[in-house]
């Protein structure tokens, strides 16, 4: 039962865009803060969060989904695909601001839910910081290393 939904609505799996698609190649918007608390904005967050658990993914991005909008959701608990990952409770961003605390970068492998089947090295910064407007998550920044989920959500 998702957070919020009355006990004959349930969470939906979202269609995932596919590399090429319009809206990820788009600057996604920011949300306007009066959404932030409206039933329907919430059942969109229980929604990415319920599609990224059916696509074994650790982080979805909302144009990942066909919507433009600045929302993402992380959490990483031992994933067969990143064994050595350091563990991320479920957090949702909304219009986070990442800052890059240095131009050093570092190369790990990845995955996108957008290109499914395949993985690939990329380069992220080595240490960033993430502010973001959270929604439910314990934390309000983080100062991190090798931040590659956090920059590639």
């Amino acid at each position: 039962m998702a957070v919020g939904l009355g006990e004959e609505e349930t969470m939906a799996i979202l269609k995932v865009a596919r590399l090429g698609h319009p809206v990820l190649r788009r600057v996604a918007d920011p949300v306007a803060p009066e959404m932030i608390t409206q039933p329907q904005f919430q059942r969109f967050i229980d929604d990415m969060i319920e599609t990224m658990h059916e696509y074994d993914g650790v982080g979805l991005a909302a144009p990942q989904v066909h919507v433009s909008q600045q929302v993402a959701v992380l959490e990483v608990n031992k994933p067969p695909r990143y064994p050595d990952a350091p563990s991320v409770p479920l957090t949702v961003l909304i219009n986070p601001q990442v800052t890059m605390l240095t131009q050093e970068t570092v190369e790990g492998w990845e995955g996108c839910l957008s290109i499914p089947e395949m993985r690939g090295v990329a380069p992220r910064c080595r240490e960033l910081r993430v502010d973001p407007a959270r929604l439910r998550s314990g934390v309000s920044t983080w100062d991190m290393r090798g931040g590659l989920l956090f920059e590639q959500s």
